[in-house]
């Protein structure tokens, strides 16, 4: 059987030369965190020219290894994590469901950005019931399954 591997949440620029080279020889995917909630404040909208940076970045730090965008959330309400020190006053910037959607729309609208990098990507969570604001689908409850929270219709490249 042949299963891809890959290591989530690891410091590759950050490890030792010796246990990074291991980790990077045992690995067939770069599972790439591109946090840019967190980095800066800029709105949903203007957060293109940061995903190309950032992916590029990791393009770049591990070579012969394909990355997979695993972790790139936005927050569509103010129960759950807000944007962090970036904000100074202002944690909650650009935080909404109008908001989520515009930013998920900047990942499905450069669908062939993608493919032409080799880069893949996914949502990485299902519902805000698992990772508070970040969902693609509201808490479940008695009087709604999931609800949708953001209109994502992934382009398969």
């Amino acid at each position: 059987m042949s299963i891809p591997l890959t290591v989530s949440e690891y410091g590759y620029d950050q490890a030792p030369e010796d246990v990074r080279r291991t980790v990077i020889e045992k690995i067939d995917f770069v599972s790439a965190h591109i946090m840019h909630y967190y980095a800066n404040c800029r709105p949903a909208a203007e957060q293109w020219s940061t995903i190309v940076r950032e992916i590029t970045a990791s393009k770049g730090l591990i070579k012969n290894k394909p990355p997979m965008v695993t972790q790139n959330p936005w927050g569509s309400n103010t129960n759950g994590r807000d944007r962090g020190s970036n904000c100074k006053g202002n944690t909650w910037n650009d935080v909404s469901v109008k908001a989520a959607n515009t930013y998920w729309n900047l990942w499905t609208s450069n669908s062939e950005w993608f493919k032409a990098q080799k880069v893949g990507w996914f949502a990485h969570t299902f519902n805000a019931g698992s990772e508070a604001n970040f969902g693609i689908y509201g808490v479940r409850n008695d009087a709604r399954l999931f609800p949708k929270l953001v209109d994502l219709k992934p382009i398969p490249c």
